[in-house]
């Protein structure tokens, strides 16, 4: 299928599943924005919590090892920024699909998340609720 034709079918399939183009559009034009302060924020969590960064750590080794060696601590918190921006609409696309059950990537990163939402192991994080 060429490229322009998945762009298209895409696109069509937006309003049914998503809802309204022209609030996606808006939400396009600040998400780079939103993701910087996110990625600052994930970055501030890690460096201020021992125990999530300790979970953090374990993350990123089991990506080096199993991915790639060079992957980067700047690497994993963007992936991990870029998956929180990105859940809501993967939620809509394949809700009844089974896809974000059975998708390894998504999996490991939201084991990330939870500790990262909570400022590492039980301990609740109110700020960090909003964007992770």
């Amino acid at each position: 299928m060429p490229l322009d034709a998945i762009n298209e079918a895409v696109y069509a399939v937006t309003p049914k599943k998503l809802g309204d183009r022209e609030c996606w559009s808006e939400w396009a034009k600040s998400i780079g924005q939103v993701a910087e302060r996110l990625t600052t924020r994930i970055k501030t969590l890690i460096d201020n919590s021992p125990p999530l960064s300790e979970d953090f750590a374990r993350f990123l080794k089991g990506l080096q090892d199993t991915l790639n060696p060079a992957v980067s601590r700047d690497d994993v918190v963007e992936m991990l920024a870029q998956h929180i921006l990105t859940l809501p609409v993967f939620q809509a696309l394949f809700a009844d699909t089974g896809f974000l059950a059975s998708n390894a990537v998504g999996q490991a990163l939201q084991t990330i998340r939870r500790p990262a939402r909570h400022g590492g192991r039980g301990q609740r994080n109110r700020g960090a609720d909003r964007v992770l």
